[in-house]
């Protein structure tokens, strides 16, 4: 049967569609492409991940490889989570730390000679067998700090554009900014809620008991709101499906009105249960809402795809096709943008497929 056109439809009075061209469109300088970029294997190397088709741990060499490749493809960055063996005390990480400013400051240096930005995930440094992060031994909080201190001052010093904070620790973008300072761009994970597909094939990692609960937005807006206080450049929303929770984020700090208002509710419901660091950044915000704003004005929205996301349209791929998945991706892209308003940026795996013409499967 014949489809008829849009303005045969209109005509007829049989169709909704009044646009016909979108808002947004999607653009590969809106993108960071991430990578594993693996400490543990030989630099040419690179190694499958069973759980995510198609995605790579790759050594340095690979890496560089696929800076260009990404540069080619006019994508704006690249994120590069390393993979290293966990520590288990602070004092461990000394042996790691000479390797992780070598390797990270020439990969930058090849990255910007790319016209990339580069930025850094050191995440796998803190994560334990539970699926838990930071130094657990111990009863006090202070290793953990230590560490993350550690780690902001080696971005600091191999001059990468920014560093991720993983939505984990009440205290990480507090540290991590009294030690980049303004030459380091901070990206927090700070609405991290307990996603079930935050970790592809590993169910044991999937509640951490350190993470928001999935759903829990007040939460999720209140620490949106601490990790700028605190000095986060960029609010990175995970999963990238959460897109009501970037809404929200942005009209509950959008004004002096509706932080006072965000925050009177919040107290009213958790101050018993919140920390002194807590309740510290918190009251600062309702008492300085004036100056909270103009820090919440100069930051940026981003949203950052989960393995278990990459994983799933993957799988869709597979079975319904490369250009079904492709639409069904460009869709969760698309309202991520729109949500995250102007200026917003995504951190995903399969950007660098998707902009070859087809999807990471």
């Amino acid at each position: 049967m014949e489809k008829y056109s849009v303005d045969h439809l209109r005509r007829l009075g049989l169709s909704r569609r009044v646009s016909q061209s979108r808002e947004i469109s999607i653009k590969p300088q809106n993108f960071l492409q991430a990578f594993d970029f693996n400490l543990l294997i030989g630099k040419k190397d690179r190694e499958g991940n069973k759980h995510i088709p198609g995605f790579y741990s790759l050594g340095k060499s690979c890496i560089k490889d696929e800076m260009e490749t990404v540069a080619e493809l006019g994508i704006k960055g690249v994120s590069l989570r390393i993979i290293d063996n966990a520590v288990g005390k602070f004092s461990d990480w000394k042996r790691h730390r000479s390797k992780w400013i070598e390797e990270i400051e020439d990969v930058n240096e090849f990255g910007k000679k790319c016209g990339l930005q580069v930025i850094v995930d050191p995440f796998s440094i803190g994560l334990q067998d539970s699926g838990q992060w930071g130094i657990l031994n111990t009863m006090e909080e202070s290793e953990t700090l230590d560490l993350i201190e550690n780690i902001s001052e080696v971005m600091r010093i191999t001059g990468v554009d920014g560093v991720i904070t993983l939505g984990r620790v009440p205290k990480e973008v507090f540290v991590t900014k009294r030690s980049i300072g303004e030459s380091v761009k901070l990206y927090s994970f700070s609405n991290n809620n307990e996603t079930s597909t935050a970790y592809a094939g590993n169910i044991s990692k999937t509640n951490t008991m350190q993470k928001i609960i999935p759903s829990n937005i007040k939460d999720m807006i209140a620490w949106s709101m601490m990790d700028i206080h605190h000095g986060s450049d960029f609010i990175v929303t995970k999963p990238l499906e959460n897109y009501h929770v970037s809404e929200a984020t942005r009209k509950a700090l959008s004004s002096v009105d509706e932080i006072k208002e965000f925050l009177s509710d919040y107290l009213l419901l958790n101050e018993n249960y919140l920390s002194k660091f807590e309740l510290e950044a918190i009251k600062d915000v309702k008492n300085n809402p004036n100056l909270f704003l103009k820090k919440y004005n100069s930051i940026s929205f981003g949203a950052y795809m989960v393995s278990g996301s990459t994983q799933m349209l993957a799988i869709y791929a597979k079975h319904e096709g490369v250009n079904i998945a492709r639409c069904r991706l460009e869709e969760m892209w698309l309202n991520a943008i729109l949500a995250n308003g102007d200026g917003s940026f995504i951190i995903d795996r399969g950007c660098k497929d998707f902009f070859s013409g087809s999807i990471l499967h």
